[in-house]
């Protein structure tokens, strides 16, 4: 005990003498993140309060839309115990200011950056690569070098030259003649009904807006279905006399229910998809009502007038006079495409309106003048993040919250039948603007750069509530490394867009790859991201050094995959003739420089790791795996978050891990980022934990056959771990439960000395796991 406490007297002292953490003398000493008494349930407290406002608590993994991102301070927890010896007190260290000096870290997923960040806020040299250029970008733009008074300078700037003529194109005129300001337009998409041709509105309820807490402001806003005027009703009303017309509805029934609508001309009830596709193009849309602000600051909802009509058919008309404005590319077929495909949307630029496309493309034009390459590529950022708020498949979410939902609130591409159009510049009084993005994600995140900090656990009057601990972590102001053989004490980053089963990693260079792999899904982030890059293809300036590599590899043969043939700029850089051992050394065998930022049309690659094939995922997941485990140090540990409610989804893993040389030494159950369910159907009981893998190198572990009491520890283990949380009020639900219970499975099966009979074992066993789950989760209980 008194070795443990000199050990850690002085953790940046010891870490930066001798990178402590780091095994080199001793390759047989455990870790703390391999211990049992690892704090998952307090760190699970912490990363809890991160997650109700983790874009406050953690910006700079916020300034760009992602999937799946992980809070900031479980990753930070589990590098510093990927370091730390056996016994040392976790809480404590994550409070004290660490110096990973000299350790590197790496994350083959990189995603949204999380790992990335938080190595660099304690000191280490982080490697980061994904597949997905639009991650890579958006993790660029957070952590690189930038200068706060130029990016606010070149805002002003952007702001003198467009902000006006964009905002001209947002105003109205009132009854009274005085101008005002439109905060925001709502709009109704229409089909003809297939039996009498008459236009239907794809309304649901022709109640527009209404308060996210109804009970406590009951007001809400309808739209008379004859003459379009605006009345104020009760939320909850099922008649309404319209002040204009004293027409009398019920304002909660409208045309569609479900796929379906009903036209109220001829009664005659039609499948929406079948009408649009009957018309072969997007379903057409009208303005029906504006929000606007007042001289006096106030809101008020307003019908369409003609000055709105002419006014937006002016923006139409300047936008046809304008040549190469935005974007035109295809939307390629995919899972998660095709259910806009079938709405007849052929173009991403379709899914936005004329008003929007010309103030974006205003906005696009001053962007592109921006001299400084980097500041430029933020602002691209920036606007980037802008369309997603900012499109025709964007809605209301109601008065008392952020007015704007984003596009991607369901995780698909969904169709918007009543889209929200925001005013693109925006106000102080408006939300997902050009102008309240900048400050609410690029300044803050900035501001966090230059003064990092963790949060903490405060009770105030009874309340459980954050503090804010500064001097934890030194400014991120740090340049990044084009290459590995770059990276320096003044450019401790190195990020690279590619294939990370391919990468210029030296062997046995890394001292922990920390990081968390996408699961197999139906959901596929390429074909999401598609919507950002083409913008930002359009725009980035990436696109300069793109054509230089382009030029560089163009003489390169062609790569063979699957008996396809892709050009050597679209795949891992695999010789003819090349030999497997030739193909570890990273010093003689060209990586991966696709996707090279904003080449292609499209962010899909062919070895992406995400696929809804089983067989895919795990072939996929085990070649990034090998790199990982090519790249380790022999001592180094590989740790990485992970759920998954399905039997197949924790097979895969454990193949993928195997097969790559690696074994689980300890599992922990942690807080994940938000709740979530896969699929739609077990929304009842939604994952909110992740499993932390912890795994060492196979040749560093005994090898042994524990399929006998497999089953039973497994069990016991997680019965330890579930009332662990019990103790900390958190309930697990039986989904929860089943991810705490196979990472406990997975570590007794990773080391059997025959893969084959374990994995074998393991489906064997699913109907007796299922059980286990179930009788754990039963047993719950709270004291």
């Amino acid at each position: 005990m008194k070795s443990l406490q000199n050990k850690l007297t002085n953790l940046t002292d010891i870490i930066s003498d001798s990178v402590l953490f780091r095994t080199e003398n001793n390759p047989d000493e455990r870790k703390a993140i391999e211990d049992d008494s690892f704090p998952f349930e307090q760190l699970s407290a912490i990363a809890e309060l991160e997650s109700w406002r983790k874009e406050i608590n953690r910006p700079i993994y916020y300034i760009h839309k992602w999937w799946a991102r992980r809070l900031g301070s479980v990753f930070r927890a589990i590098i510093l115990s990927a370091f730390a010896p056996q016994g040392a007190d976790i809480l404590s260290l994550f409070y004290q200011a660490c110096n990973l000096k000299g350790a590197k870290v790496f994350d083959p997923f990189m995603g949204s950056g999380t790992t990335i960040g938080e190595a660099i806020k304690l000191g280490a040299t982080a490697i980061g690569r994904d597949i997905n250029p639009v991650a890579y970008f958006l993790v660029k733009n957070a952590l690189i070098k930038k200068d706060r008074q130029q990016i606010v300078e070149t805002f002003e700037n952007i702001k003198k030259a467009v902000s006006t003529r964009i905002q001209s194109y947002y105003t109205t005129i009132l009854d009274n003649g005085e101008p005002a300001t439109v905060l925001y337009y709502f709009w109704v998409k229409y089909v003809p009904c297939p039996a009498c041709n008459r236009e239907v509105d794809l309304f649901s309820s022709y109640i527009f807006s209404k308060h996210a807490y109804p009970n406590k402001f009951p007001q809400a806003q309808v739209v008379c279905p004859r003459c379009g005027n605006i009345n104020a009703v009760h939320y909850a009303s099922h008649s309404v006399t319209c002040t204009s017309c004293n027409l009398v509805f019920n304002p909660q029934v409208a045309a569609v229910k479900g796929q379906k609508a009903t036209c109220n001309n001829c009664n005659h009830t039609f499948s929406i998809v079948k009408a649009v596709q009957k018309v072969g193009k997007p379903p057409a849309h009208r303005m029906y009502a504006k929000l606007v602000l007042l001289k006096d600051g106030s809101k008020q909802y307003l019908p369409i007038n003609q000055y709105d009509q002419n006014l937006y058919e002016k923006a139409l008309g300047e936008l046809s006079f304008c040549s190469n404005a935005y974007p035109v590319v295809a939307i390629q077929p995919g899972y998660n495409t095709d259910q806009v495909l079938n709405y007849c949307y052929r173009y991403w630029h379709e899914m936005f309106n004329s008003r929007q496309l010309l103030c974006l493309s205003i906005l696009a034009e001053q962007i592109k003048k921006i001299d400084d390459e980097i500041i430029r590529d933020l602002f691209v950022c920036l606007f980037s993040g802008t369309l997603e708020f900012n499109n025709t498949f964007a809605s209301f979410k109601g008065e008392g919250t952020g007015a704007v939902r984003h596009m991607f609130s369901h995780h698909i591409l969904k169709p918007e039948r009543t889209p929200l159009e925001a005013n693109l510049w925006g106000t102080p009084k408006s939300s997902g603007s050009f102008s309240t993005l900048f400050e609410s994600r690029i300044l803050k995140a900035i501001d966090y750069c230059s003064q990092p900090f963790e949060i903490k656990l405060v009770q105030r009057k009874g309340k459980v509530e954050t503090k804010k601990v500064y001097g934890l972590s030194p400014a991120l102001d740090f340049e990044i490394a084009d290459s590995f053989d770059k990276l320096s004490e003044l450019k401790p980053i190195y990020l690279d867009c590619g294939d990370s089963a391919v990468t210029d990693i030296a062997t046995e260079s890394i001292d922990a790859v920390i990081t968390d792999p996408p699961f197999f899904d139906n959901v596929r982030y390429s074909e999401l991201a598609d919507f950002f890059y083409v913008w930002q293809r359009y725009l980035a300036s990436d696109q300069v050094a793109c054509n230089k590599r382009q030029q560089a590899i163009g003489n390169r043969q062609l790569y063979v995959l699957d008996g396809e043939k892709y050009p050597t700029q679209n795949m891992p850089l695999v010789e003819v003739g090349v030999s497997d051992s030739q193909k570890r050394d990273s010093e003689t065998v060209p990586y991966s420089l696709f996707p090279v930022p904003f080449f292609d049309e499209t962010t899909r690659h062919p070895n992406e790791v995400q696929s809804e094939d089983v067989s895919i995922f795990t072939e996929r997941l085990q070649r990034v795996f090998s790199e990982c485990h090519r790249v380790l140090k022999p001592e180094g540990l590989m740790v990485f978050t992970y759920h998954h409610s399905k039997a197949d989804g924790w097979q895969a893993i454990l193949t993928a891990l195997v097969q790559a040389g690696f074994a689980i030494v300890a599992t922990h159950p942690i807080k994940s980022e938000m709740s979530v369910a896969t699929p739609k159907s077990q929304a009842k009981e939604p994952i909110d934990i992740d499993a932390i893998a912890v795994c060492r190198k196979r040749d560093k572990v005994e090898l042994k056959d524990h399929l006998t009491t497999a089953l039973s520890s497994a069990g016991r283990n997680t019965v330890n771990q579930v009332q662990r949380f019990n103790l900390y009020q958190r309930r697990l639900s039986r989904n929860d439960v089943l991810v705490v219970y196979m990472a406990q499975l997975l570590k007794p099966l990773s080391v059997h000395p025959q893969m084959e009979i374990a994995i074998g074992w393991l489906e064997a066993k699913r109907s007796e796991i299922e059980q286990y789950v179930e009788d754990i989760y039963n047993q719950q209980s709270f004291q």
